[in-house]
């Protein structure tokens, strides 16, 4: 049983432990993993992402980003990566299904059970043919994050959804997609959604 988050008390996983929403092993294998959320104590000092086997690993939203500046969706480097945070409970541990081919995906908080799209995936979830996204060490449990390329007028030209594995702490991108119209600039500031009722 987890009677400290190594987090800090003031961690958002350690609030719903304490109203029950968690139970005690989703609790510790999250509060062990996840980036800090906004106000917590500090943690140990960055380690750098690990590309020596076969997939990137990282422990963070940093080596996140990182990899997904890296991975050059479509050619062009995410100028802004943002962590997705569930919109509802700002949970950050999910469960995710995707459609790469369409490019769109969706994920469900661990915390609270919201269906959230990435971006403007919601617009082709209907033609989608979405997946479940599973890890090769056999996780389903991510944090996740979406990395923007822009065109030079600030408007959105790429998304990509970058996902951590937070069993064995994997990097990937579950799906990516060209965005075509203007505006655009809203998805970076909500690139999270919940779905239409």
């Amino acid at each position: 049983m987890l009677t400290a988050c190594p987090l800090g008390p003031d961690h958002y996983s350690c609030e719903h432990k304490r109203r029950g929403d968690v139970d005690d092993a989703l609790l510790n294998e999250v509060c062990r993993t996840l980036p800090l959320a906004a106000g917590c104590s500090s943690q140990d000092d960055h380690v750098a992402i690990d590309t020596s086997g076969d997939y990137w690993r990282g422990d963070d939203l940093a080596d996140l980003a990182e990899y997904l500046r890296e991975y050059r969706a479509g050619g062009y480097p995410p100028v802004t990566v943002v962590e997705f945070v569930c919109p509802q409970c700002r949970g950050l541990a999910f469960r995710v299904s995707a459609d790469a081919t369409e490019g769109c995906a969706q994920l469900t908080c661990l915390t609270c059970g919201t269906k959230s799209f990435a971006a403007d995936s919601e617009d082709f979830w209907e033609d989608a043919q979405p997946e479940p996204v599973s890890c090769p060490c056999g996780g389903t449990t991510y944090a996740a994050a979406v990395g923007f390329a822009l065109r030079p007028d600030s408007e959105v030209r790429w998304v990509s959804v970058g996902i951590r594995c937070i069993t064995g702490g994997a990097l990937g991108v579950c799906a990516d997609w060209k965005i075509s119209y203007s505006p655009s600039t809203h998805l970076v500031e909500a690139p999270a959604t919940r779905g239409r009722p």
